[in-house]
């Protein structure tokens, strides 16, 4: 694993947290080398050879599939990797199994969406159409 989401409601609880991932990640012998937060004051004193710590606040950045947007603290997802799929191509089975394999979704936030797709693709299976049919 190699991203982390967490959070707290109060900045001594996270820089608690901040030190409790580090000794952890340590004591494994692996080195920290990213850290995100939409606090400023977790982002000073940071003790990490070679990583990527910024001293300010992104607009946003990607973890677990998702984009954060520290500024708002909310959770997107973008689809349009998805959508360039279909973009300029007639709609096939072949080309909706393979819009529903890119959806990267492992905290199961939008499980919504996926069961949706995989409907879709059950209903193509069902109708027995071929991989490139329209």
């Amino acid at each position: 694993m190699d991203d982390l989401i967490s959070g707290c409601s109060r900045i001594p609880s996270a820089k608690q947290l901040k030190q409790e991932l580090i000794a952890l990640f340590s004591g494994a012998g692996m080195q920290l080398h990213k850290w995100s937060s939409n606090c400023i004051e977790l982002l000073f004193n940071f003790d990490v050879s070679d990583g990527d710590v910024s001293l300010t606040i992104p607009d946003e950045t990607k973890a677990l599939g998702l984009l954060w947007r520290p500024q708002k603290d909310t959770l997107a997802f973008s689809a349009s990797s998805i959508a360039d799929v279909s973009d300029s191509c007639t709609i096939t089975k072949r080309l909706v199994l393979s819009a529903t394999a890119r959806i990267f979704d492992p905290l199961g936030l939008i499980s919504p969406v996926v069961t949706k797709a995989k409907l879709v693709m059950q209903e193509l299976w069902r109708l027995k159409l071929d991989w490139n049919d329209s």
